[in-house]
């Protein structure tokens, strides 16, 4: 089966973020934990029965999509709110960019771990900001705002701002620069006047 789930995450999420290939699962940036998340969110819905609740939404395709691993997301953080493989999986769902979403409501339940880096959310809100650059803002200076990680973010952005960061070089994306990251967490930061 592993092969099998590695297949359909190069298929899915390595085609958007072709950095994927150089991750290591067990690493501790951003895409190496989602990346590991994903893959063994794959392996376990593959191997859940066919009547497991996951399962039973009446979806025409009956196998593994991005659709039955938010379903199994939303399985799982019902029983345990605080399962890390449930909210790596959301946010490495939400690196997709189908929404303005970077996963905030999965990083607001991260943040208070021991182990947590303010890195992640901001890195996830400026490629999430990409697809969504002439539309609308993913809206990170609220989230890092509220989160009370707005100082502890200032030296990430300010390199992105800068075109400093080398993380940004590891999406390995051509139209996603450091420039266009520069853009983007701008974008990302601005908040509506109240």
């Amino acid at each position: 089966m592993a092969g099998a789930a590695e297949e359909f995450f190069a298929r899915t999420f390595g085609a958007g973020f072709p950095g994927y290939r150089s991750r290591v699962l067990g690493g501790s940036d951003l895409l190496s934990k989602t990346k590991a998340a994903l893959l063994e969110a794959i392996e376990i819905v593959e191997e859940l029965p066919r009547s497991h609740w996951v399962w039973q939404p009446g979806y025409a395709v009956q196998t593994v999509n991005s659709n039955r691993l938010g379903d199994f997301c939303a399985f799982r953080l019902r029983e345990d709110p605080s399962d890390e493989l449930a909210l790596w999986t959301r946010i490495g769902l939400a690196l997709e960019g189908g929404r303005p979403d970077f996963g905030q409501d999965a990083f607001a339940r991260l943040k208070n771990r021991e182990d947590f880096d303010v890195r992640w959310p901001v890195y996830a809100g400026c490629v999430v900001q990409w697809p969504w650059m002439n539309s609308e803002p993913v809206r990170l200076g609220t989230f890092l705002r509220e989160a009370g990680l707005l100082s502890a973010a200032e030296p990430t952005l300010l390199a992105i701002r800068e075109q400093r960061d080398p993380y940004i070089d590891v999406f390995e994306v051509e139209e996603f620069s450091r420039e266009c990251a520069a853009e983007c967490i701008d974008i990302a930061l601005w908040e509506p006047s109240t």
